[in-house]
């Protein structure tokens, strides 16, 4: 992680919310969806760059943006049939 970064990030932040000590703070942000968040919390008051450029610039793997593919139990089509299926003979 880039310390300088993480300290004015630190800085910055603490006048706008009240933070845990920068330790903390710091192994917070090592968290790819805690600097996430943090990052769209602080875009309010702050120009902040775009998500790939800022976890790049604390230090995360430039594909630390990249999710994971998850597996669908049942197809699209099937659930839109079997919702479509209980709408029809619930009523509902």
């Amino acid at each position: 992680m880039n310390e300088e970064i993480l300290n004015k990030l630190y800085e910055n932040a603490s006048k706008f919310y009240n933070l845990p000590d920068f330790e903390t703070f710091k192994a917070d942000m090592q968290d790819k969806e805690k600097a996430l968040k943090f990052r769209e919390s602080m875009a309010v008051h702050f120009n902040i760059p775009e998500p790939e450029v800022f976890l790049s610039d604390l230090g995360f793997p430039a594909d630390a943006l990249k999710k994971k593919r998850r597996r669908r139990k049942y197809s699209t089509y099937f659930r839109t049939f079997f919702r479509r299926f209980y709408r029809a003979v619930l009523g509902a």
